[in-house]
C-alpha cells in the first residue's frame, strides 16, 4: 500500500545525511523526491536516451551505464517498475544489491 507519509519520513532522514545519491527514472515519479532530497541527488539515470544530457529540475540525466563509474547509493523511483529495475541493474550493469535503496513503497511490492 502507497503512502506518502512513510516516505516523506524516510526521505526526510536520508536528506539529514551527507550520503549523495543517484535517482534512477526521469519521470514524473522523481519530482517528490528530488522535492526533498535535491542537495543530496549527484544524477538521475534514465533509460530513455532522449532523456539524457538534459536536466530536470537543475539535476542533469545520464544513461544508466554512467551509474558503473561511481560508488553512489541508487534510489529507485518507480514504482509499479521497481522489480524490473532492479534485475537491469544487477543483471546487466552487474550493480551490487547493496547500493540500491529499497524505499517504503516498494518494500511490499
Amino acid at each position: 500500500k502507497f503512502s506518502y507519509k512513510s516516505l516523506t519520513k524516510t526521505l526526510y532522514e536520508m536528506s539529514k545525511t551527507d550520503e549523495k545519491y543517484i535517482l534512477y527514472g526521469a519521470g514524473t515519479e522523481t519530482d517528490y523526491i528530488i522535492d526533498v532530497l535535491c542537495d543530496s541527488i549527484v544524477f538521475l539515470a534514465d533509460i530513455n536516451s532522449d532523456k539524457h544530457n538534459t536536466y530536470k529540475h537543475g539535476i542533469i540525466i545520464k544513461a544508466p551505464e554512467e551509474i558503473q563509474k561511481c560508488s553512489f547509493k541508487i534510489i529507485i523511483s518507480h514504482i509499479t517498475r521497481y522489480k524490473e529495475i532492479i534485475n537491469f541493474l544487477e543483471n546487466n550493469l552487474k550493480i551490487e544489491s547493496y547500493r540500491i535503496i529499497k524505499l517504503p513503497t516498494q518494500l511490499n511490492l
